[in-house]
């Protein structure tokens, strides 16, 4: 099923039952995909020094939960000064150590993950300081082939541009790809990332700040460039019910429906990723505490049930799909544990 879970932050600080928890309840949504941070900094503390025992727990419990994991190769170690300013052979070195690690996470995960993205929101200056389109186009140029090297069959992942404006501290979308594929990036990815939140507005919304909107302008884009057949994958998509911003609960359930059905029936999009499993992370007057498919006590949201069914329709459309011969009604329900009575429970 082309849909995953895309966890915050406090993922990262799970413990393996938690995790194994949380993977196992993103299978009973209906989901077949989650997104896990490869964290260069946690891994490689000290130079030379690798610790993969994190990120092996969390590969290991989302293959036992039945969910496949998307890699997001991210975060510079403290050992590692990242320089600013015009790109140098100096942003060339530390491009080619993020390279080198992508390559050693390829090896070690090849045989048990979907793909690899290459950072997280790289456009913007909160995940990545000063935003530099030149010193990015030298980190792909980097971790591609060193990735193809070590898993042939790898799906590498431009990273998943977030919805921001032209600033001295952001690149809008558009024009961080627009750079990107004029340095020649499309030699280096094989499905472009975007962050496509419309909140407060449906996907279909038709305003020009609505990024899901803009996804027709990323696909022209990249046909303009030769990459009319490459997917976009949205590695994150979602809605607050709270904070700036925010969304009813109902409103958020519309939203992230809305978006699942559109990835599915457009041929360029790929996978769609529903950010995040539970509210929590962040300051409650924050809207990113509010993220959330549960509240922080675990309770679901009316997303979680309208999700279930969502999908449970897709997938018994596709089964009948398969079998000509059966007619609508006769197929299996396609119902996900506990879809009719508001949603699974958190601690099963």
């Amino acid at each position: 099923m082309d849909i995953g879970m895309s966890g915050n932050a406090a993922w990262d600080r799970m413990s393996s039952d938690e995790y194994a928890r949380a993977n196992r309840l993103t299978r009973d949504l209906g989901m077949g995909r989650v997104r896990i941070g490869a964290n260069w900094g946690e891994i490689e503390r000290a130079r030379g020094t690798d610790d993969w025992s994190p990120l092996d727990t969390r590969v290991r419990r989302a293959r036992e939960a039945g969910v496949t994991p998307l890699l997001v190769i991210q975060s510079v170690p403290d050992w590692l000064d990242v320089p600013t300013g015009p790109v140098t052979a100096e942003h060339r070195s530390v491009a080619g150590l993020y390279g080198e690690f992508a390559g050693k996470v390829a090896a070690r995960y090849g045989d048990q993950v979907d793909g690899y993205e290459i950072w997280n929101e790289p456009n913007l200056h909160h995940f990545w300081p000063n935003p530099d389109v030149a010193f990015y186009f030298e980190i792909l140029k980097a971790a591609y082939p060193a990735i193809r090297a070590a898993d042939p069959d790898a799906t590498v992942i431009s990273g998943g541009l977030a919805p921001v404006a032209d600033t001295d501290r952001s690149i809008a979308p558009l024009s961080f790809l627009s750079r990107l594929y004029d340095m020649g990036g499309r030699e280096y990815l094989d499905a472009v990332g975007m962050h496509p939140y419309s909140y407060p507005e449906l996907p279909s919304g038709q305003s020009r700040w609505n990024t899901f909107r803009s996804l027709d302008e990323v696909e022209q884009l990249m046909r303009s460039h030769g990459d009319g057949d490459k997917k976009i994958w949205l590695t994150e998509f979602g809605a607050p019910t709270g904070g700036l911003k925010a969304v009813s609960p109902q409103h958020q359930a519309a939203m992230v429906v809305e978006a699942f059905q559109l990835a599915r029936s457009e041929r360029a999009l790929g996978p769609i990723f529903i950010y995040t499993l539970v509210d929590g992370d962040a300051p409650r007057t924050d809207s990113e505490y509010h993220f959330g498919l549960y509240y922080e006590d675990r309770r679901p949201k009316p997303v979680v049930g309208a999700l279930q069914e969502a999908v449970a329709d897709c997938t018994s459309t596709e089964d009948r799909a398969e079998d000509p011969a059966q007619s609508p009604g006769e197929g299996p329900p396609g119902q996900f544990p506990g879809a009719g009575a508001g949603g699974v429970g958190f601690g099963s």
